[in-house]
Order: structure tokens, then sequence, then C-alpha cells
């Protein structure tokens, strides 16, 4: 299992092991909890991140406006071989 605390700067700390950063590209979700579709991309993308291995999540975000609650990801996602 990859932790984003187990991820590193080139050059600052020990390299990992496991994790190639060229494996991975940077996303982001944008997900509007009020939104049931939404909501469920979020909750799959959090349950594919327990594991580890094909999503690493780096930041998580929240804020409000107009009265709906959004939450912002920026993750890590495998790469199809």
């Amino acid at each position: 299992m990859i932790k984003t605390e187990d991820i590193s700067i080139p050059g600052f700390g020990p390299p990992t092991k496991d994790f190639d950063p060229k494996d991975y590209a940077v996303r982001y979700l944008k997900a509007n909890l009020d939104e049931v579709d939404q909501r469920m991309e979020l909750e799959l993308l959090e349950t594919r991140g327990i594991g580890g291995n094909e999503v690493v999540t780096l930041q998580r975000q929240n804020f409000t406006f107009m009265d709906k609650f959004f939450i912002i990801v920026q993750y890590l996602e495998k790469k199809a071989d």
C-alpha cells in the first residue's frame, strides 16, 4: 500500500521502493455532494484509494458556495498499462 507520506520529492528523503512517478497521472475531482452522481463518483474514488495501489489521494479541500457543499480532491491515478 502506498501512502502520501511515502511519496517524496526527488532529493528530499529516502526513495520509495515501489513508487515510480512515471506510472501515475495527476487528476482532480470536484464533487457537489448534493448531486447523487457526483457523490457516488467521489465515493468510488475514495474506495479505490483505500488500497493505495490504483489511486493515491494527495490533497482534499472542501468549501460551501450558495448553500452547496463541494469537495475537491487532488490525486494520483495509475496509468493503464
